[in-house]
């Protein structure tokens, strides 16, 4: 089954968009806005930021972008964001930073109560207790699992490939939490293959063209479900001009799930940002 994220993603925007004016039919409730900070001038990081703009914007969410130079002092920056989540309901801070700043400290800048990403130590810590909400990665993982009617996550075995901030750590941690055995592996692991062929669930973020092959699959049959291994491919990198993930695309003959890159968990993970933005709204509105 190749899983159509830009499906997923319209069906949770329509849910949203209900939700949204189920909440504020009354007429009393508060604007929903979302702030975006943007250091640099990254050109894959306005892609980004304007997918996030179009979603929004759809669902009569006000986005607003502020985009400060490199070379802004840290501090300033924290002052900057503190004053853009008073006045929003959410607040992204678009990565990657200026390889010179302390990532942490701007994340941890953000409020807890308007963490959409789930990226600030507060919020995230909490996350890894089972006791707030999903990054938006991760929830997008759980989407598509979810419709798709794939398997218990407890007791299966589960491999990451990558430890990044946004992929392969929030992911780890919430597989473990659902009872999952996870293995990791990292760009530079050996014999990935002798990992993958022992799963049942492949979840990759690393962001290296075709780091996994159809060989390097299990049989369907040793699988735990007996149909075959679930491919999640939420690496994204350029080869010969495309965006390209992870799985080498010929790996969906062997897969019994298996998102392709464009158009797979990409989609999904947009809404689903946007569903944080909603739930943490929400909050002072119902």
């Amino acid at each position: 089954m190749i899983i159509d994220g830009n499906k997923i993603s319209e069906d949770m925007r329509l849910s949203l968009k209900q939700r949204i004016f189920e909440i504020c039919k009354e007429g009393k409730c508060e604007k929903i806005s979302l702030g975006i900070v943007l250091v640099g001038d990254n050109s894959v990081s306005k892609k980004y930021i304007q997918k996030k703009r179009e979603f929004g914007e759809s669902l009569g969410v006000k986005v607003d972008v502020f985009v400060f130079e490199p070379s802004i002092n840290e501090d300033e920056l924290v002052l900057e964001i503190i004053k853009i989540a008073d006045s929003h309901s959410g607040v992204v801070v678009q990565l990657p930073l200026p390889k010179n700043m302390n990532i942490q400290k701007i994340l941890d800048a953000v409020p807890r109560l308007k963490d959409v990403d789930v990226l600030a130590t507060s919020s995230y810590e909490l996350f890894t207790k089972g006791e707030w909400f999903l990054p938006p990665v991760v929830r997008a993982i759980k989407e598509i699992l979810d419709r798709s009617g794939a398997i218990d996550l407890e007791g299966t075995s589960a491999l990451v490939l990558g430890q990044g901030r946004l992929v392969g750590k929030p992911v780890t941690a919430w597989l473990k939490h659902e009872g999952a055995n996870v293995m990791i592996a990292k760009k530079d692991t050996q014999d990935i293959a002798e990992l993958s062929k022992e799963s049942d669930i492949i979840i990759s973020g690393v962001g290296v063209p075709s780091v996994l092959k159809p060989e390097m699959l299990p049989d369907v049959k040793s699988t735990n479900s007996g149909r075959g291994v679930i491919i999640v491919d939420a690496g994204t990198s350029e080869s010969s001009g495309k965006i390209v993930g992870d799985a080498d695309p010929s790996c969906a003959q062997k897969s019994h799930i298996f998102t392709p890159v464009p158009g797979g968990v990409g989609p999904v993970t947009v809404a689903s940002l946007f569903s944080n933005l909603v739930d943490l709204w929400s909050r002072k509105n119902v």
